[in-house]
């Protein structure tokens, strides 16, 4: 499975980092972010690329997104 690294991305920087990742991942991926606003901006762009969210899990300062396109 895929791990798309975001650590360090602030604001929309990681959504354009995910934007130009995600494609070249498998059908089920995990971004990990620790950018606190990528709890409303990640799932959003999920929706309107219709991937869906399976999990969303708090590791120590880190987001970890378990995605499936």
């Amino acid at each position: 499975m895929r791990v798309i690294d975001l650590r360090g991305q602030k604001c929309m920087n990681h959504i354009l980092k995910l934007e130009n990742e995600f494609r070249d991942a498998g059908k089920v991926f995990v971004a990990i972010t620790d950018d606190e606003s990528a709890i409303y901006d990640i799932p959003v762009w999920a929706s309107s690329k219709g991937i869906e969210i399976l999990e969303i899990k708090r590791e120590g300062g880190l987001l970890r997104f378990l995605m499936r396109k």
